[in-house]
């Protein structure tokens, strides 16, 4: 019944344990295990489940180390996770070869950046209004307007040029 009820995804996070060790006196209890894991479990283990023992007059202790067993599984599997994600910048940059630029995050960063001189050019032209006359305001205002002709050639350096997204391009096409 349990084969029904769980899923195959699911299998290797499944303990089956097994009981009496330590008790049954006279019974052969490796030929049952033996038996319960070749014939009723062997879907499950093959699936990944694990097979332990709860032994009698030890129960405390062998059932500590069950769970000690499926923790130290438990945090495994996350650091093996952990290690198998890819953060979608690197999935741009190295599996679907793009420029820096052309990614999620280079677009992001761009939009940003323009937001950015589009408030800065505004607060220049308030700031000219303002300071209509004064010989160090407008030296401020000259100052000021070269940083933001700075930033907008940053972010037009962000742009990737028809040239290099041709060549980038063909390189994948050609296999090289």
């Amino acid at each position: 019944m349990f084969n029904h009820l769980r899923s195959e995804s699911a299998l290797d996070k499944v303990v089956l344990v097994t009981s009496k060790w330590g008790r049954a006196f006279g019974r052969n209890l490796e030929k049952r295990e033996g038996e319960l894991r070749n014939r009723h479990w062997k879907p499950m283990i093959d699936g990944g489940a694990r097979v332990k023992r709860l032994v009698a007059g030890q129960e405390q202790a062998s059932a500590w180390g069950i769970v000690h067993s499926i923790l130290d599984t438990v945090e495994t599997r996350a650091i093996q996770q952990s290690r198998s994600e890819t953060l979608q910048i690197q999935k741009e940059l190295i599996n679907r070869p793009k420029f820096l630029p052309q990614t999620h995050a280079g677009r992001e960063l761009r939009t940003q950046l323009q937001q950015m001189l589009e408030a800065q050019i505004q607060m220049l032209a308030l700031e000219a209004d303002a300071v209509a006359g004064s010989a160090e305001a407008q030296a401020q205002l000259k100052e000021q307007e070269e940083k933001v002709r700075q930033m907008a050639q940053q972010v037009e350096n962000l742009k990737v040029s028809f040239p290099k997204r041709l060549a980038r391009w063909m390189k994948l096409v050609m296999g090289g």
